[in-house]
């Protein structure tokens, strides 16, 4: 028997649908486990498909297999990813993608998929799209109106300060004629915060633009 604990790269099969899954594992070596004192003793794979195949017929209605194992979890991780990748266009593969080692990019095996089960993953993946970004470009879905007022309180409470050179800069700050002309076509219509009221009368006082 082997003395070094290593990771390993796993086929299992179920005898009854014929359907089979890749699979790579390394946390045995932290358990102090062989590959074969591992698999489906203490580990039957992360694989939802293996474990609904499980429920429905039994563990012992599969055949399992290492087909691979070294001291390196990443040189297992590869060599899983290439056995998947070989045997991307058969139907009867639980994996459902793999990353390929040059692009390193993720690959979805949908080969021999259903039309309803492609059907389905499609309007999984509109779901999870809609309403990912809202107006203010923030990931999420749109505040409802109560966080929305408890976000306007928490900014009140907040005590924002400028420094004296921000506030230098402020007032050297002059408008262009297109940005002041924009400013007030977007204020059209809008009722006044006191902010700008006070702002308004400043300026009337000093004989500056209402602008």
């Amino acid at each position: 028997m082997q003395t070094k604990y290593q990771a390993y790269v796993y086929l299992v099969r179920n005898k009854i649908t014929n359907q089979f899954y890749y699979g790579s594992r390394a946390s045995n070596i932290r358990f102090k486990r062989h590959p074969l004192e591992d698999l489906w003793i203490y580990y039957f794979t992360s694989s939802k498909k293996v474990k609904e195949l499980i429920n429905l017929y039994g563990k012992d209605t599969f055949e399992i297999q290492i087909v691979f194992s070294d001291e390196s979890y990443e040189t297992c991780f590869w060599e899983e990813q290439r056995l998947i990748s070989k045997s991307k266009n058969d139907p009867l593969r639980l994996n459902r993608a793999f990353v390929n080692k040059e692009t390193n990019t993720r690959i979805l095996t949908t080969y021999g998929e259903s039309a309803t089960a492609k059907e389905t993953r499609i309007k999984k993946m509109q779901v999870t799209k809609k309403g990912k970004f809202n107006s203010n470009g923030h990931l999420g879905l749109t505040h409802s109106t109560e966080t929305k007022q408890k976000m306007k309180e928490s900014q009140k409470k907040l005590n924002y300060k400028h420094s004296d050179t921000t506030k230098q800069k402020m007032k050297e700050y002059m408008r262009t004629p297109e940005h002041a002309a924009k400013l007030s076509e977007s204020l059209k219509g809008k009722s006044w915060s006191d902010a700008r009221k006070q702002a308004y009368l400043k300026r009337k006082q000093n004989g500056k633009s209402t602008v």
